[in-house]
């Protein structure tokens, strides 16, 4: 018979840990996909050091840097693990999901250069843990949702 608290109590923690990692990055792999629907790019879009969108392998932080990008896709608030969003040069970003609320862990919303942006959800005010939101340059950005008052990290 096999001592209590042995090498079994790890294991489960091993496999739990690998199926949450599984699990995170199929919703990478959705999201990403998503994105990429809604990009036209042309071949020198994907030049070597011009990556549009990147993701890091710990699914803690989203890049997608592109002009091309028009919406982001309600799928976002599945990276629940997501602290930074960097859509700094989105330009021709208009508008931010309210599914954008979900992402609970969010830190750093950078929003810079979006120039198309019209106006932030209501929605945003559910991101508690959010310290840092960038908006230099959202130049079509008439008003603050009231619901911004909420964050009280910011």
């Amino acid at each position: 018979m096999a001592p209590r608290g042995g090498r079994g109590g790890q294991n489960r923690k091993k496999a739990k840990s690998s199926k949450d990692e599984r699990r995170r990055k199929r919703n990478n792999h959705a999201v990403m996909t998503d994105i990429l629907a809604n990009l036209t790019m042309s071949t020198d879009d994907w030049k070597p050091g011009n990556r549009p969108f990147e993701i890091s392998p710990d699914g803690k932080k989203l890049r997608v840097s592109t002009e091309k990008v028009t919406y982001l896709p309600e799928s976002i608030s599945t990276l629940d693990g997501l602290e930074i969003l960097n859509l700094s040069d989105c330009s021709q970003l208009s508008e931010l999901p309210a599914a954008i609320g979900g992402l609970k862990a969010l830190t750093t919303l950078n929003l810079s250069g979006c120039h198309s942006l019209t106006k932030l959800p209501a929605a945003i005010g559910e991101l508690g843990a959010l310290t840092e939101l960038l908006l230099t340059g959202c130049s079509s950005l008439a008003a603050l949702p009231d619901s911004i008052g909420k964050l009280g990290a910011l």
